[in-house]
């Protein structure tokens, strides 16, 4: 079977079985006071994550009992039965908006953060901002440095916990296929272990845990109002790195493993592919409802300015990229954050490497350009130039004199 996108990605919340349906619209009165209990409990579950410290038992307990209430069970399966407790990097799947969480509960970790969230809330998450915006290398050497225990030179609070990472890069259902794997995360370390992620829903599994371009607090919502959703967390042998291995080798042979584990299949497709089809389907959705293809989103809302702005940033940022590729980015994502994910992902690296090749050719093009060609390309340049000036002038005149007749009426 040749796995295409769609495949990959749901485009309905709900399975075709009418049982499934009526099953839920039946029970919606009950889940939604379900949900408001939740949420209440998820408060008080957020400020105990507060008080405790991350790697406290007491902690994990509670959180998992209290997350059991809210209808989130979570199940170690799998041949290493749990961590190892010696390696240090965890990359798994990623099939939902709660992955992170759900580990959290098994295992306390910690995940690279790109999001500009106050400290306090990314300490409590268990994110860490390790210099993603400051350039891949500066992100690759503070995963280093977070890695080996040198908490002075990375922005982690605590570099005892294991660091998460999720190398596909985007969400997909898991039903089929396994995107491309990025390879920082094989490239900071020669040990990974990798989990495997699997989840059900008891009675409402033919409702997805996330469809194409559905914000997070939606997929949330959707934990919160059924019954129960019970998340699999499959561990799996530490794998090593082998000698002479490179990076994207490495990074294969644990998709490889992993899809095999999960029964899918190990595709070519990347998470920027994902994301430029999860575009299109909401420009075709738009339009074929005769509403504007442009979706509404407050990151629309960004000037030209500020995205030339954004641009400059983060070619400040990562010099390798050129800054026409980071602006077509940017015009596409409209958001700082999908854009440098793009970048650390390599993305933009083939796209870069067109634009500062086509950059030479039209240099070198200059260079060996006649001398006469050049004086005719100037000539044109400065026609050009004095045209719109002149046309600058008249219509400069013929507001002056317009302004000067209405003032002479006025007058009199």
């Amino acid at each position: 079977m040749n796995i295409q996108i769609q495949n990959l990605l749901d485009e309905s919340r709900f399975s075709n079985s009418l049982l499934t349906k009526g099953l839920f619209f039946c029970y919606l009165p009950i889940g939604i006071t379900i949900f408001v209990l939740r949420v209440i409990i998820g408060f008080y579950m957020f400020c105990m994550a507060c008080v405790f410290r991350k790697n406290s038992r007491i902690r994990s307990l509670i959180l998992r009992i209290i997350s059991m209430v809210m209808g989130i069970v979570v199940i170690n399966e799998g041949p290493a039965g749990h961590w190892d407790k010696k390696t240090r990097l965890l990359v798994s799947n990623h099939v939902s908006a709660i992955d992170h969480f759900a580990i959290e509960l098994s295992q306390s970790c910690t995940l690279p953060s790109v999001w500009d969230i106050p400290n306090w809330i990314r300490f409590v998450l268990g994110y860490a901002d390790l210099g993603a915006k400051k350039g891949r290398e500066e992100f690759v050497k503070q995963v280093r440095a977070y890695l080996a225990n040198k908490g002075g030179e990375c922005n982690a609070c605590d570099t005892s916990l294991p660091l998460l990472a999720f190398p596909e890069g985007t969400i997909t259902n898991g039903k089929y296929g396994l995107l491309q794997f990025s390879c920082w995360p094989f490239e900071v370390s020669d040990i990974v272990q990798p989990i495997g992620l699997q989840i059900r829903r008891p009675f409402f599994n033919g409702i997805c845990c996330s469809t194409i371009a559905a914000a997070w607090w939606e997929d949330v919502f959707y934990f919160l109002i059924v019954p129960l959703s019970i998340v699999h967390i499959n561990w799996l042998s530490p794998l090593y790195k082998k000698p002479d291995e490179k990076n994207t080798e490495f990074a294969d042979r644990c998709s490889v493993v992993l899809s095999s584990f999960l029964g899918i299949k190990k595709t070519t497709l990347t998470s920027a592919e994902i994301n430029e089809a999860v575009k299109r389907y909401l420009f075709e959705n738009r339009k074929c409802n005769g509403k504007s293809p442009i979706v509404k989103s407050v990151k629309n809302n960004v000037t030209e300015s500020q995205l030339n702005s954004y641009a400059f940033r983060i070619k400040q940022a990562h010099p390798k990229i050129h800054i026409a590729t980071i602006k077509e980015c940017l015009i596409e994502t409209r958001d700082q954050e999908e854009t440098i994910r793009c970048i650390l992902n390599g993305s933009l690296n083939d796209a870069s490497d067109k634009a500062y090749a086509k950059h030479t050719e039209l240099t070198t093009k200059l260079r060996i350009m006649p001398e006469d060609a050049k004086a005719l390309f100037e000539e044109r340049r400065w026609n050009m130039i004095e045209m719109n000036r002149k046309k600058y002038i008249e219509q400069s005149k013929q507001i002056l004199t317009q302004s000067r007749q209405i003032n002479g009426q006025s007058k009199k």
